[in-house]
């Protein structure tokens, strides 16, 4: 198996970990379920990350095509009515979670060139679209009617391992 084979198993599994066991366990915990019912913690979780990879400004369109490919089919309002703080309370504590993740990348080959500096950082950050009905909790960009949330991570390289430095959430 070779080192891309390698690190993309590494992100599978550290992802299917996040998007399953971890969502269904917060969920719990943040209050999104509160009984067993045909939405669990992780088919919401993977619909929020469908819709959003198919399109950065989800429509009631996106949202219902991810929730079916989540396992769950909903109407529009059906997913409506699961934008609450406690979804924004769950979505938070699984970012926090997949971020703490740590994926090794490192091969041998590389790790001599890696030690020729001080330090290998990655920086990167975006903003995140969020449904309206989070405008409450996560406003965006100054504007009370939207909601949306910047995101920063900063990873320091070292003896191969990707660790988190820095991560902020900016509403």
């Amino acid at each position: 198996m070779n080192h891309t084979t390698n690190l993309a198993t590494h992100i599978e599994n550290a992802l299917r970990q996040v998007l399953q066991h971890d969502a269904n366990t917060r969920a719990r915990e943040t209050g999104f379920v509160q009984r067993q019912r045909k939405l669990t913690g992780s088919t919401f979780a993977r619909m929020m990350v469908f819709g959003a990879a198919s399109n950065p400004c989800p429509t009631d369109t996106d949202w219902t095509q991810a929730a079916a490919v989540a396992g769950t089919p909903l109407t529009p309002q059906g997913i409506d009515q699961r934008f609450t703080p406690e979804a924004t309370h769950l979505l938070y504590a699984l970012r926090h979670r997949r971020v703490a993740c740590v994926v090794t990348i490192c091969t041998p080959e590389v790790m001599p060139l890696l030690q020729r500096f001080a330090g290998v950082f990655i920086k990167d950050s975006t903003v995140i679209t969020l449904p309206r009905a989070l405008a409450s909790v996560w406003q965006g960009l100054g504007d009370s009617r939207s909601a949306s949330a910047a995101v920063s991570c900063a990873r320091a390289f070292s003896n191969g391992a990707a660790a988190l430095s820095t991560c902020c959430c900016d509403t």
